[in-house]
């Protein structure tokens, strides 16, 4: 027993060397031949069955990994073309606002462009009637603004969001 303990890692090298590349079923069909004894016959009748179970247990445990894996990609990548579709609305929103932007600014200048000439036709009713009009142009100018601000801001939520879904796929890739 001593000499054996002195050799320790002899002893373990080979059995790593000769067991490790050996399926379940090959370990079990070698230790279950007849020629391989052991001091408690009740001990390997009680323990090679256990090598079946095990692998089982293995497999099951790497099938439910796989299948955890699969779950966390499936639902990265619909995360992902979920951030995808609202960063794509986010984008149209942002046009249209930008659009009205323009709209508003257009017509608050053309505005500005008639008022002068109508100022020197002198009536003032009219002139009245055009100074509301560029208060309640400017007003819009500015609403629209805001709306472009808020959806540029969406916009790069948006696009930020959908940067993480696209990473959490490749992660999980």
């Amino acid at each position: 027993i001593q000499n054996a303990a002195s050799q320790a890692e002899l002893y373990t090298k080979a059995l790593v060397d000769n067991w490790a590349d050996k399926t379940p079923d090959q370990a079990h069909a070698f230790l279950s031949k007849p020629d391989v004894t052991v001091t408690n016959k009740s001990d390997k009748d009680g323990q090679l069955p256990k090598i079946k179970a095990l692998d089982a247990t293995v497999k099951g445990a790497f099938g439910e990994i796989a299948r955890q894996q699969q779950d966390e990609l499936t639902a990265s990548e619909a995360a992902a073309a979920r951030a995808e579709a609202e960063l794509t609305a986010c984008q149209a929103t942002v046009q249209q606002a930008e659009a009205a932007v323009l709209a508003a600014r257009e017509a608050r200048e053309a505005t500005r462009g008639a008022l002068p000439k109508i100022k020197a036709l002198g009536v003032r009713e009219v002139q009245a009637a055009f100074s509301d009009i560029m208060r309640l142009l400017e007003d819009e100018v500015a609403r629209a603004e805001e709306a472009a601000a808020c959806a540029e801001a969406e916009h790069a939520q948006a696009t930020a969001e959908h940067a993480q879904a696209v990473d959490a796929v490749a992660a999980a890739r």
